[in-house]
């Protein structure tokens, strides 16, 4: 005897169990990050990628359906405003990591495809615009900025983490208690700079993770150039230009001018793209003499401390300048 046929599932099961797994595993990255103190900052960054996974392997419904399942659970857990931040902050990231390798197998020609650098721009801008909402929405609500440490609470954190400074009476605890209250004062105005690379950062970490978990998958990410092939455009000096030449022309500039402000956030910013380029550059010399992946990572972790970083920095203007690495390539070096 044969059993009925009750006809097919209008849910797969396959899709619904990666639904639920992968919609939990948003919801105890995000839950996780604000209550596990160490856990906190990794947990909320990278709780787009499950999300986007999902949409990248079973469409924009699904992603759109999980994305609206941990947001109910924040704000019945948690409450509106935390809702909101996970909407602001990272969730909506999720479409864009997903939808343009979505697009990408409809093009028509190869030149009409995204390449990794363009996604990873369109993630960047999508995220920098997301974060400019939570910050107008919360800025409305409650009067502070959610993506800057309030100064009173760090100012007590660090009292706690260097209780000998704060106490201290020799003049070289002076002049670091100087130069951190000097830092708690240009803190709130370096929000431009600190938005961009908090969106740079979370827009990276997301798409190269998401790019290594689909390889070999029908929808995949387009690939990020590796490391050692990074280069930005020479348009950066206009900006370094400008950086320099704000506070010449305009000399009584007040220390927190929108002018002052605009000239520190653009030096922050591009000082910070020279020594991308510039580590870029050495990784590519260690590649180069075929030097081990470990001494690589030393090498270029002591390039990265505060003793060596003029110097990658100077070595990535004068990379944008030269373009050492075609030169050499062209020469066979």
């Amino acid at each position: 005897m044969t059993e009925p046929d009750h006809g097919p599932s209008r849910v797969p099961r396959p899709s619904l169990s990666r639904w639920v797994a992968l919609t939990s595993l948003a919801t105890l990255l995000f839950l996780g990050g604000v209550h596990i103190p160490h856990f906190g900052f990794w947990g909320i960054l990278f709780c787009p990628t499950p999300l986007a996974l999902l949409g990248l392997r079973q469409g924009g419904a699904w992603m759109t359906a999980g994305l609206g399942t941990v947001l109910l659970v924040v704000l019945t857990v948690m409450g509106p405003l935390w809702a909101a931040y996970f909407l602001f902050s990272e969730g909506l990231l999720c479409y864009a990591l997903a939808l343009p390798a979505r697009w990408r197998p409809r093009a028509e020609s190869s030149s009409a495809r995204l390449t990794g650098g363009e996604s990873l721009f369109i993630c960047v801008g999508v995220s920098i615009l997301i974060k400019l909402c939570l910050t107008g929405f919360f800025y409305i609500m409650t009067g502070a900025n959610p993506l800057l440490p309030q100064v009173d609470p760090l100012r007590a954190v660090l009292k706690e983490m260097y209780p000998d400074i704060w106490g201290g009476e020799g003049s070289q605890a002076l002049l670091l208690k100087e130069a951190i209250e000097e830092m708690l004062r240009v803190l709130p105005h370096m929000f431009p700079s600190l938005l961009v690379i908090l969106a740079g950062l979370d827009s990276f970490v997301n798409y190269k993770l998401c790019e290594v978990l689909q390889r070999k998958r029908e929808t995949s990410l387009p690939s990020l150039p590796p490391f050692r092939d990074w280069r930005f455009p020479k348009s950066l000096m206009w900006a370094m230009l400008l950086a320099f030449l704000l506070p010449l022309l305009f000399e009584e500039l007040s220390d927190f001018s929108p002018l002052a402000v605009t000239a520190m956030n653009l030096k922050i910013l591009v000082n910070i793209f020279f020594f991308l380029q510039g580590a870029a550059l050495a990784w590519w010399f260690f590649h180069h003499f075929r030097v081990a992946t470990v001494f690589k990572l030393l090498g270029l972790f002591l390039l990265s401390l505060p003793l060596f970083w003029p110097w990658l920095v100077f070595l990535g203007i004068g990379d944008i300048f030269f373009d050492v690495r075609v030169r050499l390539n062209r020469t066979g070096a």
